[in-house]
C-alpha cells in the first residue's frame, strides 16, 4: 500500500517508521514546520501551514504524485480554506490530535474523509465515528522500575505552562511534601544556574525539593532527553488538564515502566488503565513505599506493551484503511 501522512506532528514519525516495518511505500510530506523534521523524512518547508493560499497551490502543485498514492493520512483535521481536500481521489484519513476538534479550528469537511482517527478518546464527542489510536510507542527494551535517587523524584515536562497546567502540579506538590527547597538549573549544560528569565523562554528546570520528595519541573526538553530524565525519575506527574485524558508523555511512561499522575475519566479508557489521578495521599503514598511504585510501573509497562507499542497502533491504521479501499 503507498501512504502519504500530511504534516509530520504528534508522533507521525512513528507511524511511518512502523507501516514501513509493516511493508508499505510510505513518505510524509511537512507542511512548513522545519523544528519537527524526524528521522530524516522528506520535508517540504516552503509552505507555511499558515497561509492558506499557499497551501492549496502547494497541494495542487503536487496533484500528479498525490494520484499516485492510496492513502491520504491527514494529520490536525481539515480548516476551513483547505478546499483542495474536496478534489482528491485516494482514500483519505484523517487524524485529530485534540486542539483542532476541541477548539474548532480543524473540524471542517469531516464527510470527505471516509476513515476518521481521534488519539484521545474523549475527542469522540465530536467525531462520533472516530476510531481511537492511542499514542504510538517505541517500547524501550528494559523498563526501570527502580533509581537511585536519594529521594523520589517526580519529573513534570512542559512546553507551554498553560496546556499543563504547571502551576497545579507545583501546587499539589507541596501541599503533599511543603515547604518546599526551590532551585533553577540549565538542564543541557549540568548544573549551572540560569535566570528566571531563561527558564520562561524554554530552557532548563526547577527543582522543589520537600521532605519527602522532590519534584522537578521541565521546560523544552528535546524528545531524546525527555526519555532519558524519564528513566532516571521515579514517578511522572503529567499534567493536570481539564480533558481528564493522558496523553503521549504519559504512555512513553508507562512504557518505561513509571507510575503517571493525570486526572482522567476513567471511563474513557480499559478497565486496566493504570494511571494514577493524582491527589495529595495518592503522592505521599508513592513518595513512602517503593513496591508501590514499582507495581503500578509493572502495570504501566504491561498496559503500554498492549495498547501502546507502536506496530499494533500502525496495525489499526492499516486495517482501517483495508475497510474502506
Amino acid at each position: 500500500m503507498k501512504i502519504v501522512h500530511i504534516r509530520n506532528i504528534a508522533n507521525t514519525h512513528r507511524f511511518v517508521t512502523a507501516q514501513r516495518e509493516l511493508g508499505h511505500d510510505v513518505e510524509v510530506w511537512s507542511t512548513g514546520h522545519p523544528e519537527r523534521k524526524l528521522n530524516k523524512f522528506p520535508v517540504d518547508d516552503n509552505n507555511p501551514w499558515t497561509d492558506p493560499a499557499r497551501w492549496n497551490l502547494w497541494m495542487l502543485s503536487r496533484w500528479k504524485k498525490l494520484r499516485e498514492f492510496d492513502v491520504l493520512h491527514v494529520h490536525g483535521g481539515f480548516r476551513r480554506s483547505q478546499i483542495v481536500y474536496k478534489f482528491l481521489k485516494p482514500l483519505i484519513a484523517t487524524h485529530y490530535h485534540g486542539t483542532e476538534v476541541r477548539m474548532a479550528v480543524g473540524h471542517h469537511y469531516q464527510d470527505i474523509a471516509k476513515v476518521h482517527f481521534i488519539s484521545t478518546p474523549d475527542q469522540a464527542r465530536w467525531v462520533p465515528d472516530g476510531i481511537w489510536l492511542p499514542q504510538p510507542v517505541q517500547l524501550p527494551p528494559t523498563p526501570t522500575y527502580k533509581s537511585e535517587n536519594e529521594k523520589p523524584v517526580f519529573a513534570h515536562f512542559f512546553i507551554r505552562e498553560n496546556t499543563k497546567r504547571t502551576h497545579k502540579v507545583v501546587e499539589m506538590f507541596k501541599k503533599a511534601f511543603g515547604p518546599l527547597v526551590e532551585t533553577r538549573q540549565e538542564t543541557h549544560q549540568g548544573s549551572s544556574t540560569v535566570s528566571d528569565q531563561m527558564y520562561e523562554k524554554g530552557q532548563g528546570m526547577r527543582s522543589y525539593v520537600g521532605r519527602e520528595a522532590e519534584l522537578r519541573t521541565y521546560h523544552g526538553i528535546p524528545p531524546e532527553q525527555v526519555l532519558s530524565i524519564m528513566q532516571q525519575s521515579d514517578v511522572i506527574f503529567d499534567q493536570m488538564t481539564f480533558y481528564r485524558v493522558y496523553g503521549a508523555v504519559s504512555a512513553e511512561a508507562m512504557a518505561y515502566g513509571k507510575p503517571t499522575l493525570v486526572p482522567i475519566d476513567q471511563a474513557l479508557y480499559p478497565r486496566d488503565c493504570p494511571v494514577i489521578i493524582p491527589t495529595v495521599e495518592r503522592l505521599q503514598l508513592l513518595a513512602s513505599s517503593a513496591s508501590v511504585r514499582e507495581r503500578y510501573g509493572r502495570q504501566g509497562r504491561t498496559y503500554a506493551e498492549r495498547v501502546h507499542d507502536m506496530y499494533k497502533v500502525a496495525k489499526l491504521t492499516i486495517e482501517a484503511y483495508e475497510a474502506h479501499l
